[in-house]
């Protein structure tokens, strides 16, 4: 089509030429001027623009001078955010970005530098472009009284003066739209109340096009929770002493503090603060460890707990008694260790029921309420699980126990628990606390006969199961030892059915209910009942009397080897022995012909694996004490004076610092 265009024009341009020739005088010339073409304006329509959007659009002209052109617009007007670029040349551009919709008409001139003119009526068309959208679909949860910020978005429009509002349902309390007038807009601020929130977000732009979404917000509650580290620094008697406790989350406000359980120490005080955090503070009284549980409560009744530690001290230097108390007789049952109290139950060679609570840090002894308590009995064991002590079997004269009873320090009081599964009747045997069952094991029955097995009981489901059958090596036996640590329940030494004493031992995995043997190379021949045997963090130690001495070792569980201990002259049957983070304490004891109780003591370095000499305490000497480790000091008590008949029982005590 162009090229039939362009052959038209040649043809034309070619008769004009012939014509003006033909029209010359034969005889001369006119001059040789020519006539320029009439200026005209040949744009005749301009496309649409689109509101918001840039644009550009050429008016065109022809004919004039071909220089100097001017343009502009003589009547009408264009859309706001449009001109006509005054070029000066045969094209003008109208550009720009148009603010208002509708049909504009307006009349364009053009002038040429010979002062010829030319008109051209037009019209131009603003519409809307693109619908106007909101992209956001879904928003993402909030959580109290945490900053929250997201942005909300739209497309399309008139691409200018964007206007967002609510239309209807609520935003979640403390956060709120931006009326922002760019195509996003955002909701922003701390959210403070949890819950689910559905609401309706409009945006309008300049062109007055008007899109809507529907959108939800799900506000979670913050996770109230107790940030302190559970283990609390030392406090000492006599010594004023100031914790804080801080919390997290929850409503963020209206926080109440309280001790819900276990053993707070006397003299010191709970803040009851209405902020997140509180104060445990005062001045303690009573030496010893205290676990108890506080809890807290915010204004929306959510609750955190946490299990804390306290260990308060007597101020004093390296191995040096650093207190003295007196307490009830050493009846000679069980006793167990709560971390600041003792209670003892029952009789040593004469069967009772009668039971103590003792504070040694306070010097007192408080009687066990008797109603629902067990009936009386020796060769009994107990264990204490954190909250309560729990006494299984024993005998009262020929007459064996499988019964066992739970007794809660605090209420002072008495529960039985299940006998369906539990050991059959026994006394002599052992137990050990595990953390979440205590496991019995061994010991005799009415006919002397020492047991092979055991059963375990979950307080938590009062329930018990029987334990996995030992290895065919490890005979039944009765007055043995047996402690727990690593994980596994380890068992030494005791009499066999011929009353002949046992050199060896055994481990009990509860989490996969298996034994396994101790190896009997390389262990101490010592005889257990009289002997220390504890668990020292790492290793299974033993430590007592043979025929030659005192003589001990230590096993491995890691590589089930023994490994011999230094030696120790001074001879010491049944003395008081505990376990302490650095060293292994022994105190007191027999002479070898049982007439003599001493009141000296030895400590066993693990950092130089021998043993050292330790201060003596102002108590007279004694057998049979009891050693309980604080987590930083060791409290003995209790114990008989002289003589394997025990007749004299002690009721004063002493706090050693290792």
């Amino acid at each position: 089509m162009r090229l039939i265009r362009l052959f038209t024009l040649m043809a034309a341009t070619l008769l004009l030429g012939l014509a003006i020739g033909c029209g010359e005088s034969g005889g001369g010339s006119s001059g040789g001027s020519t006539t320029p073409s009439a200026l005209t304006i040949t744009t005749t329509t301009l496309a649409d623009a689109t509101l918001g959007q840039p644009y550009a659009e050429t008016v065109r002209a022809v004919g004039g001078t071909n220089a100097g052109y001017s343009w502009a617009v003589i009547a009408g007007g264009l859309p706001a955010g449009l001109s006509l670029s005054p070029s000066g040349t045969p094209t003008a551009t109208v550009s720009g970005t148009a603010t208002v919709l509708g049909t504009f008409n307006f009349t364009v001139e053009v002038t040429d530098m010979a002062g010829a003119t030319a008109t051209a009526a037009l019209q131009l068309d603003v519409v809307a472009g693109t619908t106007l959208a909101i992209s956001t679909a879904t928003m993402p949860d909030g959580t109290e009284y945490q900053a929250y910020s997201q942005p909300v978005t739209a497309s399309g429009g008139s691409g200018s003066g964007y206007t967002w509002s609510i239309l209807n349902g609520g935003l979640p309390p403390g956060l709120s739209l931006a009326a922002s007038g760019t195509p996003a807009s955002s909701i922003s601020g701390t959210p403070t109340t949890a819950g689910t929130y559905n609401f309706t977000v409009q945006v309008q732009d300049s062109a007055a096009l008007v899109a809507q979404a529907a959108l939800q917000i799900v506000v979670l509650a913050t996770p109230l929770s107790i940030t302190t580290a559970g283990s609390m620094a030392d406090g000492t008697t006599t010594v004023a002493y100031s914790q804080p406790i801080t919390a997290t989350g929850g409503s963020g406000s209206g926080y109440a503090w309280a001790v819900t359980g276990g053993e707070f120490p006397p003299g010191l005080a709970l803040g009851a603060s209405g902020t997140p955090g509180t104060t445990i503070s005062g001045t303690p009284t009573v030496f010893g460890r205290f676990d108890f549980t506080v809890e807290v409560t915010d204004s929306a009744a959510n609750t955190a707990s946490l299990a804390m530690t306290l260990i308060v001290v007597v101020a004093g230097n390296a191995d040096t008694w650093v207190a003295s108390f007196n307490l009830q007789a050493d009846l000679g049952g069980t006793a167990v260790f709560t971390g600041s109290k003792i209670l003892q139950f029952g009789g040593e060679f004469a069967a009772s029921n009668v039971g103590h609570v003792m504070v040694p840090g306070a010097g007192t002894s408080t009687l066990m309420t008797t109603t629902g308590a067990p009936p009386a009995r020796v060769e009994h064991s107990a264990v204490w699980t954190g909250s309560r002590m729990i006494v299984f079997g024993g005998r009262d004269g020929s007459t064996y126990f499988r019964d066992a009873y739970s007794y809660d320090p605090v209420g002072n009081a008495w529960t039985t628990l299940s006998s369906s599964g539990a050991p059959s009747a026994r006394a002599l045997h052992s137990a050990v606390w595990t953390g979440s069952e205590m496991i019995v094991w061994g010991g005799q029955d009415s006919n002397f006969d020492p047991f092979d097995d055991g059963a375990a009981y979950d307080p938590a489901t009062d329930t018990w199961r029987a334990l996995a059958a030992v290895p065919s090596s490890l005979a039944g036996r009765e007055r043995h030892k047996a402690v727990w640590g690593g994980g596994i329940m380890l068992l030494w030494g005791g009499f066999d059915d011929t009353g002949s004493p046992l050199f060896d031992g055994a481990t009990y995995d509860p989490a996969a209910d298996t034994w396994a043997s101790i190896t009997a190379t390389g262990a101490p021949n010592v005889w257990a009942y009289q002997s220390t045997v504890l668990w020292t963090g790492s290793d299974l130690f033993v430590w007592g009397l043979d025929s030659q001495g005192m003589q001990g070792a230590t096993w491995d569980p890691a590589n089930n080897t023994w490994s011999m201990i230094g030696t120790w002259a001074i001879i010491r049957q049944q003395p008081a022995g505990v376990a302490t983070t650095d060293g292994v304490f022994v105190w007191g004891g027999l002479d070898l012909g049982g007439a003599y109780a001493d009141n000296g003591g030895e400590f066993f370095d693990y950092s130089i694996q021998n043993w050292v000499t330790m201060a003596t305490p102002t108590l007279g000497g004694r057998f049979n004490a009891k050693a309980f480790w604080t987590g930083r000091q060791i409290i003995v008590w209790g114990g008989k004076d002289m003589g394997f008949a025990g007749t004299n029982p002690q009721s004063d005590g002493a706090l050693y610092n290792p």
